[in-house]
C-alpha cells in the first residue's frame, strides 16, 4: 500500500510536469506563429517592394542623407534577422519541450503500469491472506464442535458414573469392632470427600467417642463412633444404604457420618466445630 501511495504521489507530480510542458508547448506555438507571420509579411513587403543598397546609394540627394539611409536600412536587416534567429530559438525551444513533454508522458504511462501491477500484486496478497483467514474460521468452527462433542461426552461418561456409583449396593457391614481400625474407617470412607474432611473427621470421631463403637451418652442416648441420637440414627441410616444396621456398628456408623457429611456438611456436630475447625 505505501507502494503504490508513493507511486500515485509520484504520477501526480509527473502529471503536473506534463500539464506545465503542454501549456508552454501551447505558449510557444503561439509566438512561433506570430513571429512567423511577421516574417512572412516582411518578406511579401520585401518582395513587392525590392530595396538593395546600391538603390539606397544612387537614391541619396546628399551624404546625410545616405548615412541616414543606411541606418534605416541596417536596423530594418537587423529587425529581420532578429525575427529570424528569435523565430529558430523558439523552436529550438518547443522541440527541447516536446522531447521533455514526450519523456514525461512516457513516465507517466510506467508509473501507471507500475501502480497496476502492485495494485494487482496486493489484491492476489490480499486474497490469498482471505483464504487463510476462511481456512483458519472453519478450523475455529471444527474445533468448537469438537470441543462441544467432547464436552457433551465427558458430561454423559460423569452422568453414567454417578448412576453407577448410586447403583452399586452399599458394602457389607462387618461385626461390631472389626478387623479394620476405625481410624482405617473414617480414612477410607471420608477420603472421597477431600483430606480436609477425613481430618475433620478424624478430630470428630475422637472428641464424639474416642473412636469407641460402643460409646453411649448417658444423657441423650447418643451413640457410636459419631454419637447419632436415637431418633437421627434409623432415617439417616435407612437414607444412607444402610437400613436395619445397628448404630453400635462401626463400619455402619462411619459410613452413615461420610453420607450426611458429603449430603448435610457437618452441622449435625456443631458443638465441635470450634476444636475441629467444622
Amino acid at each position: 500500500l505505501a507502494q503504490v501511495d508513493a507511486t500515485r504521489r509520484a504520477m501526480e507530480s509527473t502529471g503536473a510536469q506534463l500539464v506545465d510542458a503542454q501549456l508552454r508547448i501551447e505558449d510557444l506555438s503561439h509566438a512561433i506563429d506570430s513571429q512567423q507571420s511577421i516574417i512572412d509579411q516582411r518578406a511579401v513587403e520585401a518582395y513587392m517592394n525590392p530595396v538593395s543598397e546600391l538603390d539606397v546609394v544612387l537614391g541619396s540627394a546628399s551624404m546625410n542623407d545616405l548615412q541616414d539611409r543606411l541606418v534605416v536600412f541596417d536596423a530594418v536587416a537587423t529587425s529581420d534577422r532578429q525575427l529570424v534567429d528569435g523565430l529558430e530559438q523558439r523552436r529550438a525551444d518547443l522541440q527541447t519541450i516536446e522531447s521533455r513533454s514526450q519523456t514525461l508522458e512516457d513516465q507517466l504511462r510506467a508509473q501507471g503500469a507500475q501502480v497496476d501491477a502492485s495494485a494487482e500484486t496486493l489484491t492476489a496478497d490480499l486474497g490469498q491472506q482471505q483464504a487463510v483467514l476462511n481456512r483458519l474460521q472453519g478450523d475455529l468452527t471444527e474445533v468448537r464442535a469438537l470441543v462441544k462433542r467432547l464436552t457433551a461426552a465427558r458430561d454423559r461418561q460423569l452422568a453414567q458414573q454417578a448412576l453407577k456409583s448410586a447403583a452399586q449396593p452399599p458394602p457389607i457391614p462387618g461385626p461390631p469392632g472389626g478387623s479394620m481400625s476405625v481410624r482405617a474407617l473414617i480414612v477410607r470412607d471420608f477420603t472421597p470427600l477431600g483430606p480436609v474432611n477425613v481430618r475433620k473427621a478424624l478430630c470428630v470421631g475422637f472428641r464424639e467417642s474416642s473412636y469407641d463403637p460402643r460409646a453411649v451418652n448417658p444423657s441423650s442416648g447418643a451413640a457410636g463412633v459419631f454419637q447419632f441420637m436415637p431418633s437421627i440414627w434409623p432415617p439417616f441410616s435407612h437414607s444412607a444404604g444402610w437400613g436395619g444396621a445397628s448404630v453400635f456398628n462401626p463400619v455402619a456408623n462411619v459410613a452413615v457420618a461420610a453420607w450426611a457429611v458429603g449430603r448435610e456438611g457437618w452441622v449435625p456436630w456443631r458443638s465441635d466445630a470450634v476444636t475441629c475447625g467444622l
